[in-house]
């Protein structure tokens, strides 16, 4: 179990466990060799905390000062046409779907040279998925109904609650 723990200076600190300390340097490894994590686990098992503990590493190990953090629940998307989902992360042109009266710029190149958080990931459609995963294995992607490939280096960990 894990513990707050406060400092002669008054800061606190998180206590972590010799699993969760393992995690820790697995997480920093990962991050080095730009590697996407995905973190599965049922509801409840402190995925949240990974998350939470990925991010501060993230931030902390960077070179940059401003480093871009973006969080996203894609259970925002559970049942929604999957379009919306589309446009959120990898941008949209104006008029490709009903809604979208200009163009928009997805999550994935806000987020470029920097860290994007996927949480739930497991409740987008298997189209999306798809489509990460091209982002991910070839840092391309394109907007939702564009003809343009467009780039972003955008590192990503995720978390589902889904069996692998």
């Amino acid at each position: 179990m894990w513990h707050i723990r406060k400092t002669l200076n008054g800061s606190f600190h998180l206590v972590l466990p010799r699993q969760l300390s393992s995690l820790k340097t697995h997480c920093t490894i990962a991050m080095k060799r730009r590697i996407s994590v995905l973190i599965c686990g049922n509801t409840g098992t402190g995925k949240s905390l990974f998350l939470k503990i990925y991010e501060d590493i993230y931030k902390k190990q960077s070179e940059k000062k401003n480093i871009k953090v973006i969080y996203l629940n894609c259970s925002h998307f559970a049942g929604a046409d999957p379009r919306i989902a589309q446009a959120e992360l990898f941008g949209a042109e104006k008029g490709s779907a009903t809604g979208i009266t200009s163009r928009r710029i997805g999550i994935l190149k806000e987020a470029d040279r920097g860290l994007l958080v996927l949480d739930e990931i497991g409740e987008l459609s298997i189209e999306v998925q798809a489509m990460l995963l091209t982002y991910i294995e070839t840092g391309k992607f394109r907007k939702l109904g564009g003809i343009e490939t467009e780039n972003s280096s955008a590192f990503i960990v995720a978390a589902t609650n889904r069996p692998e």
